[in-house]
């Protein structure tokens, strides 16, 4: 089976995440078992930070080519539990989270050669109830890519 631009472009975020090392300057280090695409059937987290990718809307951009441009917004939720006896701040747990994501994605905005661009677009914190143990940050990010007219599966 073929992967689309789009789908290439998924793939791409996911392994740039997941090769986020605290060896190579970053506060954290991911794997693929803590960097995952989205499931509708739940996520089961085995570690924590663990950072969910979701595709949330694409759009066209108009424009006269024999190319369709397109604009994929994407959102990575990026979860935390802090420990009962650590002191210090979680909004600084969640900064370390954000700054992570935004260097690892900003190392190549073309995803290899599949984008225009990668923009990261602003980032939330979660609303955290009682029974709720963990916390983190919505990061959302938007990529610009092109495809042939009609064919979503070559650049």
């Amino acid at each position: 089976m073929a992967d689309s631009i789009r789908e290439l472009i998924m793939k791409d975020i996911k392994s740039t995440l997941e090769s986020i090392d605290t060896a190579d300057g970053y506060n954290y280090t991911m794997s693929e078992r803590t960097v995952r695409r989205f499931n509708m059937r739940g996520q089961n987290f085995v570690e924590l930070p663990t950072y969910v990718i979701d595709m949330t809307q694409e759009t066209e951009i108009p424009m006269i080519s024999p190319k369709e441009k397109m604009r994929m917004s994407i959102t990575i939720s990026a979860y935390y539990v802090q420990k009962e006896d650590d002191d210090l701040d979680t909004g600084v747990y969640i900064n370390m989270m954000l700054a992570d994501i935004k260097k690892s994605l900003l190392v190549d905005p073309q995803r290899g050669t599949y984008a225009i661009e990668t923009v990261i677009t602003g980032a939330d914190k979660f609303n955290t109830t009682d029974e709720q143990k963990y916390t983190g940050i919505i990061v959302g990010i938007d990529v610009q890519y092109q495809h042939a007219y009609g064919d979503p599966y070559t650049k």
